[in-house]
């Protein structure tokens, strides 16, 4: 994968959390539709959203590290 600008690496971001936030408002359209469950599915809504932001905030660290190990910067030399 490679990950050459700011915009593309933007837009990889926006992908990922339009997907995320679909799917948090689809399980809360399930959890406002039946109410003799509601406390048992905001629970799991609690464990669904922490997964996922978990794994949104692991996703953008790697694409970041990404794009910059594809801007090919010089290191500079540690001075011993």
């Amino acid at each position: 994968m490679k990950i050459k600008t700011i915009g593309k690496l933007q837009d990889k971001l926006d992908e990922d959390l339009a997907w995320r936030k679909k799917e948090l408002f689809d399980f809360n359209q399930i959890v406002c539709s039946d109410s003799k469950r509601e406390s048992i599915f905001v629970r799991a809504g609690i464990a669904v959203l922490c997964a996922h932001f978990e794994r949104f905030i692991k996703l953008a660290a790697n694409y970041y590290v990404v794009y910059v190990s594809d801007k090919n910067i010089p290191q500079i030399a540690r001075a011993s």
